[in-house]
């Protein structure tokens, strides 16, 4: 006990001395207080999780000095050098100590072991597709299996296949829908499966017709007898025949077999040829060949086509009705003698060999026995009743108010993007003057439901009571192959409340490729009608204009174009205000000119009208704007179509609770409370405008009041037709509701502004008044209208 009290004397003494000789000593210990330790959080691992306890763990003290060397870390569960043992699942609590003289650091985390959950592997990559003359398309491309325990396991999947026929090994070549159905099974016995269909579509029935490799060439069957012989090469992208004449036309000869062919189908076989020397004969065959009597079944019916091929490369087509089923037809060119070409030896040459079905592009076109492939349908107060009598559809429409209603339809058309269609009809009504509306396009479960192939320039044929054969081209832009035609019997353009029979007959499609007549050329402008305001113009005149023939292609280069403007200048300028028309007109090859016209209106700056007014749109086929301007409402309106795809009231200008924005402000709900046993009168100022109308004629409008029911039907108090002129006048609407009248519901004022068939027009109105009057004059402070006077719009 004495030495450790001598040593401890000493010590002091030591202390002591050296700091009053000003030697600096360390004396972090006694300065630290505190040790914080960081980066502890509680921890969730899996088993075989690799968790390093120290990783990002620190202590410190608040003197500045890092004590993580001097930190110690237990737990309830082993730890090997700071790694913990995660070979099993379990819990347990990890504590971190860190202890520099009396001064002490202690915490804590909870750690959660848990077992490897068991998931089910996934297959990817089985998406449905269609192949389209795919032959090497391989069913495990793109296919993998992965699971989560035993990673890649894509060589372990196990494939079944079911195609056309119950065939049981894929094969690209065979037309039809296959199931593919991929399955795999993990180490934990979980099995997943996921099936796919694959589409195989035979454009061309013939593989390889194109010879982009020498084993197509490859592919064809030679057969030499009676002198002749034949010597295939492969030569720029072509198969060449050397030919040596036989005495035979099928001496020598070469072929492709394994074709199928279906009973009842019509089959275009295309192929491109020449010869070194001009005019050798060739026949084409097309039929089964046999190994014993009688040698060939011809599907031709001894239709053999016989060409004389030149030295320049042509194209052969002809087309025939399968009246069997083979799925072992050939394709064969026989070289031998023929009529008029006779020993003539030399080299032949192919390209683009096509074997096509011919789809219909209009199934029961011709009513044959009844209306199979036509689908119906109606809405609203329309209604329609088919039946086929004579080999003639005969059609009872009820019209609705909307062009659509009601309707016959067709869909399922293979058109194809860049190909001209003539679509040719046979139709009469007992009703001089019925619309038929047609339109082309895909009918959509959804929104937008309809798919317009015509960009809105569809078109109306108004029927006579005798048969007429109608006809319409287009130009088929996009790409779908699955709309059809449309042929709509509701109230549209000039035809309105006509409720007849209709009958058509002869619905054809056909591509102008196949056709020799001519044709005008297509030009298009694109928007017919804009307004701007002064100095605001971004309108370039050539933009959008697109000029296409059946003959001539694209002859957009030859459109011409002249502008005339107000005092008729003639370059555009959108400082000058006024009605800019700029006309466009172009000339095919045949001598045929098409002209087109779109307008620019120059206006001084707009106004424009949110509330208490507001415009309802109600056609596909019109654009209207409304604006304010100099105190006065105008509604400007454009018809896409000339011939009209609206009723009357296409376009209205409404005061309901909507337009006031009362509370929830709902649409078609009324403001207006009418008495039985009171008049009224509707007063306004309004002028009109349109180019088209000469000058003293009058456009009419209508005014209506009335309220829209729970089946969103249209109930007027009271409907008046009302002519306008070209000059600002006052028009007055008087009307009395009866006491028989239930004017339980709230009325709204509705003015219909589109009454005129005509392309562009604009309605101008001011000081429009709704006032109850004692049968003769106003009752003075009775004016029910919100801003008729378009003031508080400005």
């Amino acid at each position: 006990m004495k030495k450790w009290l001598v040593v401890l004397v000493a010590l002091l003494t030591l202390f002591t001395f050296s700091a009053c000789n000003g030697i600096e000593t360390e004396t972090t210990v006694s300065e630290l207080t505190v040790i914080t330790i960081s980066g502890l959080e509680d921890l969730n691992v899996q088993v075989g999780d690799e968790v390093d306890l120290l990783d990002g763990i620190s202590a410190m003290g608040d003197d500045g000095v890092d004590y993580t060397d001097q930190m110690e870390v237990n737990s309830n569960c082993s730890i090997n050098e700071g790694m913990l043992d995660t070979s099993e699942a379990g819990s347990c609590v990890v504590v971190y100590d860190a202890t520099v003289g009396s001064v002490v650091a202690h915490e804590t985390i909870d750690v959660t072991i848990e077992e490897i959950p068991d998931h089910a592997p996934v297959i990817s990559g089985t998406n449905d597709v269609e192949l389209v003359d795919d032959f090497d398309f391989d069913i495990m491309e793109g296919v993998s299996a992965s699971d989560d325990e035993d990673g890649d396991l894509t060589d372990e999947i196990n494939v079944t296949v079911t195609g056309p026929n119950d065939e049981e090994t894929f094969d690209p070549t065979i037309a039809g829908v296959w199931t593919i159905v991929y399955s795999v099974t993990d180490s934990d016995d979980n099995t997943v499966t996921s099936d796919r269909l694959v589409t195989v579509v035979r454009e061309n029935l013939l593989i390889g017709g194109d010879f982009d490799s020498s084993e197509a060439v490859d592919d064809w069957d030679v057969h030499e007898d009676g002198g002749g012989t034949i010597s295939k090469t492969h030569e720029d992208g072509m198969m060449k025949l050397s030919v040596v004449s036989g005495n035979n036309p099928w001496e020598p000869r070469v072929s492709s077999a394994g074709i199928p062919f279906e009973n009842g189908k019509t089959y275009r076989i295309t192929v491109d040829a020449k010869a070194s020397v001009e005019g050798k004969g060739l026949h084409v065959q097309v039929g089964e060949v046999l190994t014993e009597s009688p040698w060939f079944v011809d599907f031709l019916d001894g239709n053999t086509k016989t060409y004389y091929l030149s030295t320049t490369m042509e194209t052969y087509t002809f087309e025939f009705d399968m009246n069997i089923d083979s799925q072992n037809g050939s394709l064969l060119f026989e070289l031998g003698n023929m009529t008029d070409s006779e020993d003539i030896d030399c080299d032949v040459f192919f390209d683009n060999i096509k074997i096509e079905e011919v789809r219909p592009m209009v199934v029961n076109g011709s009513f044959d026995e009844d209306m199979s492939g036509w689908d119906e349908y109606f809405a609203g107060m329309a209604s329609i009743s088919t039946s086929v009598v004579d080999g003639v559809a005969e059609i009872d429409v009820v019209s609705g108010e909307n062009s659509w209603e009601p309707r016959i339809t067709q869909m399922g058309m293979p058109f194809k993007q860049g190909n001209f269609y003539v679509i040719s009809f046979d139709a009469k009504a007992d009703e001089e003057g019925k619309g038929l509306h047609l339109q082309v396009g895909e009918i959509l479960d959804e929104s937008p439901y309809y798919t317009d192939f015509l960009d809105g320039d569809s078109e109306v044929f108004y029927l006579t009571t005798e048969w007429q054969t109608y006809e319409y081209l287009f130009y088929m832009e996009t790409d779908n192959q699955n709309g059809g035609l449309l042929f709509e019997f509701g109230d549209v353009g000039d035809s309105v409340g006509i409720d007849t029979t209709v009958y058509l007959d002869n619905i054809e499609v056909a591509n102008t490729n196949q056709l020799e007549t001519d044709y005008e050329p297509m030009l298009e402008v694109g928007e017919l009608i804009r307004d701007y305001e002064v100095g605001e113009a971004d309108f370039d005149p050539e933009e959008n204009v697109t000029a296409l023939d059946v003959e001539d292609g694209d002859i957009t280069d030859n459109v011409t174009m002249t502008v005339v403007g107000p005092d008729e200048e003639t370059t555009f300028d959108d400082t000058i205000k006024g009605d800019w028309v700029f006309n466009y007109s172009v000339t095919d090859s045949d001598g045929h000119t098409v002209e087109a016209q779109t307008r620019i209106v120059i206006t001084d700056p707009l106004v424009e009208l949110m509330e208490p007014w507001r415009i309802y749109n109600f056609g596909r086929g019109t654009h209207a704007t409304m604006y304010v301007k100099e105190g006065q409402m105008v509604v400007d309106m454009v018809r896409k179509v000339r011939q009209g795809l609206m009723s009357e009231d296409a376009i209205s200008l409404i005061q309901d609770d909507l337009a006031l924005d009362n509370a929830a402000g709902e649409e078609n709900k009324g403001v207006f409370e009418l008495e039985n046993d009171s008049s009224y009168r509707i007063s306004f100022d309004a002028s009109y405008w349109s180019p088209e109308l000469e000058s003293g004629e009058t456009y009419n409008i209508v005014v209506q009041v009335g309220y829209m029911d729970s089946s969103d039907t249209w109930v007027p108090y009271h409907s008046e037709d009302v002519s306008i002129t070209e000059s600002m006048d006052t028009y007055t609407v008087d009307f009395t509701i009866d006491s028989e009248t239930d004017v339980t519901e709230l009325a709204m004022l509705k003015i219909d502004v589109a009454g005129n068939t005509v392309f562009r027009s604009s309605v101008t109105f001011d000081n429009i008044r709704f006032e109850e009057t004692d049968g003769t004059d106003v009752i003075p402070g009775t004016d029910i209208i919100t801003d008729g006077s378009f003031d508080s719009t400005e």
